[in-house]
């Protein structure tokens, strides 16, 4: 019954598992690299640049770049960036950043105050209209109900998600 079956020498195995977890790191180690050669080049663009509604957006991406590994560092960068964004009065940028501020919120599992993030970015939507970000914003809060076990809110603002999306097509 067993006559088929190989079992691999213990040392065997061990040297699979180091020479996996080797690559691993490896790989860990040149995707870091990569994202901050990108946060450098992103930081670079910022400096150079004079239109203060490209500032704005340059600075959402890279506090969408820090969001994974480094939610502390997107905080701070989105705020610097509503700052700007509010001094030039550029709504879809403010919105779009109460975005990102809502997932650092999340990440950090601070969900009512994702939820206001998320909330102040709806209000800003709704008045410039932005029909692609209104979809997006009620997923989010109907993420962040249901999270919290609030399903008749979730629905709610699911629903309300894609009857707009339904709308876009």
């Amino acid at each position: 019954m067993f006559d088929n079956y190989r079992v691999e020498p213990l040392y065997m195995n061990f040297r699979i598992l180091k020479y996996l977890l080797a690559l691993t790191l490896f790989i860990g180690v040149l995707s870091h690299a990569g994202s901050q050669t990108a946060n450098d080049s992103i930081l670079n663009l910022i400096e150079e640049e004079s239109d203060d509604i490209v500032k704005v957006n340059l600075y959402s991406a890279l506090a969408e770049n820090y969001l994974q590994t480094n939610p502390d560092s997107a905080l701070i960068i989105a705020n610097k960036a509503i700052y700007l964004a509010k001094k030039i009065e550029f709504e879809r940028g403010i919105g779009d950043l109460y975005i990102i501020l809502g997932h650092v919120r999340v990440i950090q599992n601070d969900l009512i105050t994702a939820m206001e993030y998320y909330l102040k970015a709806l209000a800003i939507y709704k008045q410039v209209d932005h029909k692609e970000s209104l979809t997006t914003t009620y997923l989010l809060l109907g993420n962040v109900y249901l999270a919290l076990s609030n399903y008749p809110y979730a629905m709610d603002y699911y629903q309300k998600g894609v009857v707009i999306a339904d709308s876009l097509n």
